[in-house]
């Protein structure tokens, strides 16, 4: 009798192998190209050039650089910020219409062969610079050649893109540049103004279910940029959601809900109404949980850690002493920021400022950094954003902006943690609050006990009363039992007096170390 090889369970096993590598590559980290433009220059308006948007540029390509495969930078330094980023002066292509065609010509070439190994894609692409609507309404963003109009966007960028998810962040100062000018266009920017990135004119409907888009301008040119972030504040605060800041589920992934609430909770404090950001967010349709930015995919060897008693109002600068990330945390809440681009760091809180120097891989708690008074004064927000990021960033915050935005609450993955370096553990805090509730519940229980033993205490007088005018005699059993309940009665009363005084007392300190 011959053996035959048992076909049907190989073919299984085959079957099955093929099944669990498709799984795995359909859940693969995809592959992500990122396009970055800043442009300084207007068309010879009125209005001024700007100050950062190179800056600008230069910080968002350091940030993206690091999770994507391949990211191009699209600029002009000027003499400040050639001094500021020497690096990347080498590295950096004209900001021209006729240079991004070309750059995006090297994107879709390349995607097209990761597609060949069916590999998921991603394309970024970030604007910070003027924008404006020409008389025929149609809206442009300004490079140094001349107007990239709406058409383009959406023809070399939008439909072209041979992505599988592309997200779009334009940081565009006075811009209005979706919609026509007139006395009674609204001020404020509406999903309605964004044409570039609505069905209006798109005629590849399946390119906007796979277009995310991020739009932020200002009602006033003057103050799109602050000094005070060495930027435009949109732009700042999209960089710091990014490290981090925004990322209230802690799993390292933020998303457009994460992004979009964090932004407008920021500056939702300013004070002065100019300085307002509109902003839209719309997550890709076909991907509605795409991450905008992943810490696990970052290429960031240091971290800092803030959480437990650590003061909740962080500002972060680099080597340059330019702001490097801000946040306002919950106090129940613990944030990662990934530090990267820079040798050492300055961490701000109030007028106390600490410098890590990150020698070792690895997380560094704000805790165990020595703070001392700021020697300088330090960048404030001032001026028209006075205010900016003035209480914490909450999931109850969240919660209530996703009602209204229409966004999906962000789909939460592991906890993102990171081991810390040697030495950078947070110290050992006494835990006032866990030891001032735990004693104002011995409190309450020794209450309740003290209670029960004076409710005892007035049954056994009541008997020993009764038995007295019956007898004229005190039963000794009576009265030891009388004595004992109100010894306990006493006694528990003055426990609990104990307990609650250290029990307020530790939460007096333990809330005095968590700060307001």
């Amino acid at each position: 009798m011959s053996w035959s090889p048992p076909w049907t369970i190989i073919c299984g096993a085959l079957c099955a192998v093929a099944l669990l590598r498709a799984g795995t590559a359909s859940a693969a980290a995809p592959v992500r190209y990122t396009v970055v433009v800043g442009h300084n220059g207007d068309d010879g308006g009125e209005r001024q050039p700007l100050q950062y948007a190179d800056d600008d540029a230069a910080r968002f390509f350091d940030q993206a650089h690091r999770v994507s495969r391949r990211a191009w930078l699209l600029t002009a330094f000027d003499r400040t910020s050639a001094r500021t980023f020497p690096e990347l002066s080498d590295i950096a292509r004209p900001p021209t219409v006729e240079e991004l065609a070309r750059v995006m010509g090297e994107v879709n070439w390349a995607m097209r062969e990761h597609k060949k190994r069916g590999e998921p894609t991603e394309l970024v692409f970030y604007f910070a610079g003027h924008g404006d609507v020409d008389g025929g309404g149609e809206g442009y963003l300004m490079l140094a050649d001349g107007r990239f109009t709406r058409t383009q966007l959406q023809d070399q960028v939008v439909e072209a893109s041979a992505a599988d998810v592309n997200h779009l962040i334009i940081d565009a100062c006075a811009s209005y540049f979706m919609v026509p000018r007139g006395a009674s266009t609204p001020r404020k920017l509406t999903p309605d103004m964004l044409d570039a990135l609505s069905h209006h004119g798109v005629t590849d409907r399946e390119a906007l279910r796979r277009t995310g888009v991020l739009v932020s301008t200002s009602d006033a040119a003057e103050v799109h940029e602050s000094v005070q972030v060495g930027g435009g504040v949109f732009s700042y605060l999209v960089r710091s959601a990014f490290a981090g800041a925004a990322d209230l589920d802690e799993d390292g992934r933020v998303e457009y809900a994460e992004v979009a609430a964090f932004v407008a909770h920021s500056t939702a404090t300013i004070d002065d109404p100019r300085a307002s950001l509109h902003m839209f967010a719309a997550a890709p349709k076909a991907r509605p949980h795409a991450a905008l930015y992943d810490q696990r995919r970052a290429e960031a060897e240091h971290f800092l850690v803030v959480g437990g008693t650590a003061p909740r109002h962080i500002k972060v600068f680099d080597a340059h002493g330019l702001p490097y990330a801000e946040l306002h945390r919950a106090a129940d809440n613990t944030v990662t920021i990934a530090l990267t681009g820079s040798d050492y760091f300055v961490v701000q809180s109030d007028a106390e400022e600490a410098v890590l120097v990150p020698r070792a891989p690895g997380a560094y708690a704000v805790s165990a950094l020595s703070f001392t008074p700021a020697m300088t004064a330090r960048r404030q927000a001032a001026g028209p954003f006075a205010g900016l990021l003035r209480d914490p960033f909450s999931s109850s915050f969240l919660s209530g902006y996703l009602a209204q935005s229409g966004l999906l609450a962000p789909h939460t993955q592991e906890r993102f943690e990171v081991p810390y370096a040697p030495g950078a553990e947070a110290p050992w805090q006494v835990p006032w609050v866990a030891i001032g509730t735990t004693a104002l519940g011995a409190a309450a229980v020794a209450a309740a006990a003290s209670g029960a033993a004076a409710v005892v205490n007035i049954a056994l007088f009541a008997a020993l009363s009764a038995e007295f005018e019956q007898t004229r005699t005190l039963d000794p059993q009576l009265s030891l039992q009388l004595e004992v309940a109100r010894v306990s009665a006493v006694g528990l009363a003055a426990v609990g007096v104990v307990f609650a005084a250290a029990g307020g007392g530790a939460l007096v300190l333990g809330l005095a170390e968590e700060g307001p």
